[in-house]
Formats: structure tokens, C-alpha cells, sequence
């Protein structure tokens, strides 16, 4: 049984492919993941026996950047409500020649229109529109669209308004008499005829619906509407795009950014009134409801992982001679041959749910009472061809096939084998282990940013430790941090020598497996802190020292992150923290000054992230106590350092205040009244605003000198005690004396 539900519009995928008679499955680590009891499916992926194109085709708004079969769909599209048409293809065809001649006609006629915000202009702007909106997919029939956009608006020739849906069709009908067939001349028909109540019937009917709508605000055709006195269209716009109906029949992702576009655009041209942004008119999401009964099993509400579902036909790869790229890649027939190429057992399962199951995605109850359908029915297959569930039980990676094979198509395997053992908790069977130690040196022929990408999900995995230590064991780190090895085996001093950790490397492990961070520059900075000891390291035995080893740690830090190409932010935070890892800090020897020092040097938001550091290093030297007295104080001093300090300087009011508006002169009075006024406002933070705070300093300097002396001491006197209650606050909450 499934122990993860899946999300809907992993489901409304499925049904899509389905319903158009193709194949698919859900492959990969998403049905690992869900086989797991403590699994949760990060990305979705289908497979399918459809090609790219036909993809594009189910999918409008996909995406078919790569060479490799896979087209992305954003699921916040399907959680939307995915657009269900279809394009033209090929039931429209029409010679390149034939095309250019229509449009030269349509050309013709809408340079004739005498109307200043339709005609040629207005076209023009609605077809590069389209194309925009259009180049996002390549199944479009682009020149079934070209057509429809020239011939869409012909019916303002007679300048009768009422006729402009009407007359283009009668034109288009006379103009494509002799070149369409009949058949062609109904789909050309239906798709000039653009009343915006029509629902439209291809991909190609919306765009030109999309791209007509968008036009109608573009700045020049308002601008015009101005200049020659136009009202209507003003108010058209005015009262359209007010209403948020105009918006919901914007579907597809391009136009929705387009129209974004030109609402900020007639915005900023100031026309006397502005449109609402897009987003505080965009319709609801359509809520994705459970299945009821059958569905609280199986079904999850919402959209899944990163919000893309990869869709990929079939393939087979071949001839992997730089241990990276295959040389070739051929779309394969069947769901055995694109699952024989995938790299271990537990990602070469897939998932089949049952078309049944599948048609009760959004039936009302009563449907699926008639049905017989209960939870109990709805069901899926796992088709596990290569021992994955087995494996799965077991706890066990295996390379799919013979491992050397899979790990000399794609070297990086070899990493993501550790990977995959360290995120899961599993172990590298026998065969697979021993193929990653014989073929550790491949790893160079990968990339650094990909070793990079692997690396990261490591070290922010719950075992991080564990997955560099298996890194050594195979043979990889040497392809990875080189450096390391230098502190194999190089002892510890002092309180390290005698503990559990007591060589270089037994502590960075530790560190990183004890850190109590989950930042990838704190686990970074925990593994790395202590790298440069070897180099520094003078002397042997219990008192050997290591004098300046957190800057060449620091040096040795940042080397090996810009070659792994980690970002520079990445760099410049590990870097720091690294580099100051060793702050002193005694209770009676470091007062506030060197406590700001610090704060200073380090920045007041990394001060956190410092103590993280010096946690996993005091636990990765096998101490006790991960945070004692002086590490708490350390915190204390930083709170009360970094704090606001209670001063006449939280007034709303200041002295230049009442020199100005009290006519007052410099001197101790002045002094006098704002320590007063703190007190107060101390008592009732209420009265800090400037105006309270005027009418009680006009009272106080009615009062001489004297007088206000003495209220000025009992004004400090309760300052100090307000002082000290915060400080005795902060020193609880660290729990120092």
C-alpha cells in the first residue's frame, strides 16, 4: 500500500496523457518515496510513450527546452484548471504561399478601415501578442493563428460596429473560397469568428481571444482613443477591466504575464483612472477536492514538491564515452526498456494508477456511489521489474543491471549512490560498493557544479557525517576535497587527545554530525573550522599546539568552495564563520567592549550561526556540555550589547525640541526634563509621542532648576531600576548570574 497520498495535479497529469491515449506512469524517486513509511515525494515525474510534441499538445503551457524528452508543466497551471483544448495541427493545412497571399489581402482591407484604433495597427499589435503568447509552444499551428489574427477584425471596413463580428466571416468565407477545403474553410471559420462569450475551441481560438484582449489596453490604441475623442473605448476599458470575468478567460501562463505587462504599462501612461493588478483579480485556484471515501486513502489535496511535474517519453541512452552525456538518445517503445537505464533499483519502479480511479478525480459522491466505488477499490499497480521493492525492505541501493555499466554511463552516479544511502538511511549493496571503489576516479570527468549539487544534499541530509565518511570509504572525497586527507590521522591536543574524537578528521566528522544547525554555511563551516590544523600544527603529543589554524582553515575554506562553484554569498558567510570560530571568552576576563568587537567584526546576524559553529565543535571534541556558563554568558553579553539601550534617546522628543519650540537654552534644564519625560514614559509608553511629550516639558520648565533636580534624581533613580529589571530579564533567559 501506498504510504504517501498523491497530489492532484499529479493526478490531473495522469488523466490528461490518458485521455488522450497515451501511456504513463509516475517513475522514479516519487514512488520510492511513497512506498516509504517516512517518505515524502519531492518531485513528481511521469514517463509516457508519448513524444515531446504530442506532450505539448495535452499540455499547452509545457515547456521543451532540452533534448532529452522531458517537458515541464507547472502545476500551479493544472491546479488552475488546465486549459482543455486542443490545437489544430495538422486538420488545417495551408502551402506557405497561399498563407502570405491571405494575409496581404487581410493587409489590404485593414489599411482601408478609417477607424483610428482598429484597422492595420490594431491587428498588428494583436498578432505580435499572439505570437508571444504562442512561443512558449511549439505545437501551435502558427500559420492557422497568423490567419485568424489578420482576418479577425476585417468587419470595421463598413464602420458599422454592429457588423464587425459578422462581416470578417463573410469575408474570410469569399477570400478562401478557392484555397480551402471545406472542411479547412469551417476550422478557419470558427476560429475568425472571436466573440469573447464564445468558449473558444483550440489553443489557437484562445490565444487570438487572449492576445485581442491584451491589445485593447495596449498605450497607443488608448492614447489614440484620447486624441480623437473616443469615449466609448475608455469606458470599455474602464468598466472590463473592473470586472474580473475580463481575467478569467486570460488561461494561458504567457498571456497571464502579458496582460500583467500591459496593465502596468496603462498604468503608468495615466489615463484618469488605474486597472487592478492581475493578482487582486485573478480567479480563485479551483480547489482540488478529495475523492470522498475512495479518495482519503490514495488522493492529496494541492500541488506537489517544487511545483513542476517532469513529463519524459520513454528513452533509451547509449555510448556514454566522456562518462557524462550520452551520445545518443532514442525515444524507446516500451516502459522496460526506459526503466532498464535508470541507475538503481529503488528509482526504477513505477506507478500505474487505475483508469477507474482516475475517472472518479472530482465526481460527485452520488456518481461514485453508482459506481460500487469505495476506498477499498481504488488501486494502482507497482510495476517493479528489477527488485526495487525488495530492495526497498532491505534498506539496500543497487545499481540497476550491472553497476560498472550503469556507473560508466553517468560517473556522477557514483555520488548520488552515497547520496541516496545517506538521505535514506540505507546500505550500498556488496556488488555496487565494490564497482564505486574501482571506479571512484571517473568522478573528475564530472562537472564541479554537479559534484556541488550532490555534495549539498549530503551535508543538509540527516546524516551528513555519515555520508562523508562513506565519501572516504569509496575512494570519491580524493575527486571531491582532496584536502581533507590531510587530516587523516594527525592527533588532536590538550582535551581533544584523550577523547573519542582525537585526530583532525574524527573531529570535523563529529562536528558536522553534531552541529545543531540545519544551514548548509553553518554544517559547511562545522566540517571545514578545523581543516588547517595540519598545517599549522607544531610539536607532537598532548601539548602540540596549532596556532593560527582558523585562517588557514579560512583560506583552505574558500578554495575549495569557489572550485566546487558554491555561490558567493555561500563562501563569504562559511568563510567568516570559519574564520572566527576561535572568539575568546572568559566570564571575568571579557567585558562589553570586547563583546561588540565581536558582534562587530562578525555582524550581529551571524552571531547564531557562530555559537551553532562552537556547539558542534565543543560535542565533536567529545565534551559533555554542548553550551556551558561562559558560552551562555557569551549570549547574555550579546543581548545586552546589542539591545536598545534605555536612553533620553527613545524620546520622540529631543533637546533641539525645546530649544526650538520652547524658546529653551542649552543647558542642565534640558537634561533635566528629558530624563524626566524617560521616566514617564518608562511608566506609560503611551505618552512617547511628540505631542504629549511637549505639553508635559511646557509644565516641567515652568519649574526652576532646583526644583527640577530633584525630580531628575528620582527620574534616574527609576531608570536604573528599569535597567537592571532588563539584565536580570536577559540573564534568565541564559541562565548566567
Amino acid at each position: 500500500m501506498l504510504k504517501q497520498k498523491i497530489p492532484q495535479t499529479v493526478l490531473i497529469a495522469i488523466k490528461r496523457l490518458e485521455a488522450a491515449d497515451f501511456e504513463v506512469f509516475a517513475v522514479g524517486g516519487c514512488v520510492r518515496d511513497s512506498l516509504r513509511k517516512d517518505g515524502i515525494p519531492q518531485d513528481w515525474d511521469l514517463t509516457t510513450n508519448a513524444r515531446p510534441e504530442q506532450i505539448l499538445q495535452v499540455f499547452l503551457e509545457g515547456k521543451y527546452e532540452n533534448s532529452f524528452g522531458t517537458v515541464l508543466v507547472a502545476e500551479k497551471y493544472l491546479a488552475e484548471g488546465q486549459i482543455d483544448l486542443k490545437t489544430v495541427g495538422s486538420s488545417f493545412k495551408i502551402g506557405q504561399k497561399a498563407k502570405d497571399d491571405l494575409v496581404k489581402r487581410a493587409r489590404e482591407i485593414l489599411e482601408s478601415i478609417k477607424d483610428p484604433i482598429h484597422g492595420l495597427a490594431h491587428t498588428e499589435e494583436v498578432w505580435l501578442n499572439a505570437k508571444r503568447i504562442a512561443e512558449s509552444n511549439p505545437a501551435v499551428n502558427i500559420n492557422y493563428l497568423e490567419l485568424i489574427c489578420y482576418f479577425h477584425d476585417l468587419g470595421w471596413k463598413k464602420g458599422i460596429p454592429a457588423e464587425h463580428i459578422d462581416e470578417p466571416l463573410r469575408i474570410a468565407k469569399a477570400e478562401t473560397a478557392n484555397i480551402l477545403n471545406k472542411e479547412e474553410q469551417k476550422i478557419f471559420l470558427e476560429g475568425v469568428e472571436h466573440k469573447t462569450s464564445n468558449k473558444s475551441k483550440t489553443i489557437e481560438q484562445q490565444i487570438l481571444l487572449e492576445a485581442d484582449i491584451i491589445a485593447g489596453i495596449s498605450v497607443d490604441r488608448c492614447q489614440k482613443a484620447q486624441q480623437y475623442k473616443i469615449n466609448a473605448h475608455l469606458q470599455w476599458v474602464k468598466e472590463t477591466f473592473n470586472n474580473k470575468d475580463i481575467y478569467l478567460k486570460i488561461k494561458t501562463l504567457s498571456g497571464k504575464k502579458l496582460l500583467i505587462k500591459a496593465i502596468d504599462n496603462f498604468n503608468r501612461a495615466d489615463f484618469g483612472f488605474k486597472l487592478p493588478l492581475l493578482q487582486k483579480q485573478e480567479p480563485e485556484p479551483i480547489k482540488l477536492e478529495e475523492i470522498e471515501d475512495g479518495g482519503a486513502e490514495l488522493f492529496a489535496e494541492g500541488i506537489a514538491g517544487k511545483g513542476i511535474i517532469e513529463i519524459t517519453t520513454y528513452r533509451l541512452e547509449s555510448n556514454y564515452k566522456d562518462k557524462r552525456h550520452p551520445e545518443k538518445i532514442k525515444f524507446a517503445k516500451t516502459l522496460k526498456e526506459d526503466l532498464s537505464r535508470r541507475d538503481f533499483t529503488v528509482n526504477a519502479m513505477a506507478l500505474k494508477i487505475n483508469s477507474t480511479s482516475l475517472q472518479l478525480l472530482g465526481a460527485k459522491k452520488d456518481e461514485k456511489i453508482k459506481n460500487n466505488q469505495e476506498e477499498k477499490s481504488i488501486d494502482y499497480e507497482i510495476v517493479d521489474l528489477f527488485g526495487g521493492r525488495d530492495d526497498l525492505e532491505k534498506k539496500l541501493i543497487r545499481a540497476v543491471g550491472n553497476p560498472e555499466e550503469r556507473f560508466n554511463e553517468d560517473a556522477l552516479r557514483l555520488m548520488r549512490a552515497v547520496r541516496f544511502a545517506t538521505q535514506l538511511g540505507f546500505k550500498i549493496e556488496d556488488e555496487t560498493l565494490a564497482a564505486i571503489k574501482k571506479l571512484s576516479n571517473n568522478l573528475r570527468f564530472i562537472s564541479q557544479e554537479r559534484i556541488r549539487d550532490e555534495l549539498i544534499k549530503i551535508v543538509l541530509s540527516d546524516r551528513p557525517a555519515e555520508g562523508m565518511r562513506l565519501l572516504f570509504e569509496t575512494g570519491l572525497m580524493k575527486n571531491i576535497i582532496p584536502e581533507l586527507y590531510e587530516t587523516v590521522g594527525v592527533k588532536q591536543n590538550r582535551h581533544h587527545y584523550y577523547g573519542p574524537y582525537n585526530t583532525v578528521l574524527a573531529h570535523l566528522l563529529a562536528s558536522l554530525e553534531k552541529c545543531p544547525s540545519d544551514k548548509l554555511e553553518v554544517r559547511l563551516a562545522a566540517f571545514f573550522h578545523d581543516l588547517g590544523k595540519p598545517r599549522s600544527k607544531r610539536g607532537e603529543g598532548e601539548f602540540a599546539t596549532f596556532h593560527g589554524h582558523e585562517y588557514i582553515s579560512a583560506r583552505l575554506t574558500k578554495r575549495i568552495l569557489e572550485r566546487l562553484k558554491f555561490s558567493r554569498a555561500v563562501i563569504k558567510k562559511t568563510v567568516l564563520l570559519v574564520e572566527n570560530h576561535m572568539f575568546y571568552y572568559n566570564v571575568d576576563e571579557v567585558g562589553e567592549k570586547g563583546v561588540r568587537k565581536v558582534v562587530r567584526k562578525v555582524g550581529l546576524e551571524n552571531i547564531k550561526d557562530l555559537i551553532d559553529v562552537r556547539i558542534g565543535d565543543r560535542l565533536g571534541s567529545g565534551v559533555a556540555k554542548a553550551v556551558p556558563y561562559k558560552l551562555r554568558h557569551f549570549q547574555y553579553m550579546v543581548d545586552k550589547v546589542s539591545a536598545d539601550p534605555i536612553s533620553v534617546g527613545q524620546l520622540k522628543l529631543d533637546g533641539n525640541d525645546l530649544i526650538k519650540d520652547l524658546k529653551m537654552k542649552p543647558g542642565p534644564k534640558i537634561g533635566a526634563i528629558l530624563e524626566t519625560l524617560l521616566a514617564k514614559v518608562l511608566d506609560d509608553p503611551s505618552l512617547n509621542t511628540k505631542e504629549q511629550l511637549f505639553e508635559l516639558a511646557k509644565k516641567l520648565n515652568k519649574k526652576d532648576i532646583k526644583e527640577l533636580t530633584g525630580v531628575k534624581r528620582q527620574a534616574k533613580q527609576k531608570i536604573e531600576r528599569k535597567k537592571a529589571k532588563e539584565d536580570q530579564k536577559k540573564k534568565q533567559k541564559h541562565w548566567v548570574r
